[in-house]
């Protein structure tokens, strides 16, 4: 029983760490300013979870909203 609760919690406070980690758009040519010209169409997260591994898909689609071309490199940390 108490390792039920052990896992539980761990489980609670791992999510709820990660649950801020959000990737970001990073401009790939500095002196060029990109802020403010994209947003997200959607994001959408798959997680299951067996024998206490879990197994995340994340798919997400961006727009350009500005009137140019852009180029940006999309970072995505991993905890």
């Amino acid at each position: 029983m108490k390792r039920t609760h052990w896992i539980a919690a761990a489980l609670v406070i791992g999510i709820g760490s990660t649950a801020m980690a959000d990737g970001m758009i990073v401009p790939v040519r500095p002196d060029v300013r990109v802020r403010g010209h994209w947003a997200v169409n959607y994001h959408h997260v798959k997680m299951t979870v067996r024998d206490q591994v879990a197994s995340v898909t994340i798919d997400q689609e961006f727009v350009n909203t500005g009137a140019g071309m852009i180029e940006v490199e999309y970072l995505f940390p991993v905890p």
